[in-house]
């Protein structure tokens, strides 16, 4: 679609962990951080938990949701505003595999149902433009983050399908500006992605031993 942008071609010499200068997640969190990327990028059909950036102003949470979107679903405008209407979001749905809504405070039921039925398999219903009896489907499923401060706003079902991760505060003598940071992740991507792609073919080649009780 018109969001749609293009994947970098993917250095196999690259490290997913080397992900961590440029994001402020704690070393124990990085790890479920990844896993939700990979079951992104190279799960469709799955149910996938809702990525819960949380964090105190100033901790690098937009940031790094567009980073994240930048290797999993690389888009023209990776961050999204909250939606207002049921129809906003089936088309932001319709036209993207992850989608990332920023700064999120209320909640309002109707979001909060669509988000679980987003993330489980859901489709948007409307009649045909000038046509009485005929009706236009839009079938979705995907992988979606979140950014917000008020983690209280997130409860009931939805927070049954969170998975939250804690960014911590970035210290002053860390700071950098966003053009840096934005070119150094340009100048990484490459390798940034082809470490997750080898992540990603670990997983898949190991899913089949995998036992849940």
């Amino acid at each position: 679609t018109q969001l749609t942008a293009s994947f970098p071609i993917p250095d196999p010499s690259g490290d997913i962990d080397d992900f961590q200068q440029f994001v402020n997640i704690a070393q124990e969190s990085f790890p479920l951080f990844v896993g939700w990327m990979v079951a992104a990028l190279v799960m469709p059909g799955l149910p996938r938990p809702i990525l819960l950036l949380g964090g105190m102003q100033g901790s690098g949470k937009s940031s790094c949701a567009r980073l994240i979107t930048g290797l999993v679903d690389p888009s023209t405008a990776p961050l999204k505003d909250q939606p207002a209407i049921p129809e906003s979001w089936a088309l932001l749905c319709y036209a993207s595999s992850v989608i990332a809504v920023d700064n999120v405070s209320k909640i309002p039921q109707w979001w909060s149902e669509a988000l679980c039925r987003t993330v489980t398999g859901d489709a948007f219903v409307r009649r045909t433009n000038y046509r009485d009896q005929d009706l236009s489907v839009a079938e979705f499923q995907r992988a979606v983050i979140l950014t917000s401060i008020d983690i209280e706003a997130f409860r009931g079902d939805l927070g049954e399908r969170l998975l939250l991760v804690e960014l911590e505060s970035i210290s002053p003598e860390k700071r950098c500006s966003e053009s840096a940071l934005n070119e150094r992740y340009r100048n990484e991507k490459a390798k940034l992605f082809g470490g997750l792609l080898n992540v990603a073919a670990q997983a898949l080649k190991g899913l089949r031993s995998v036992n849940l009780k």
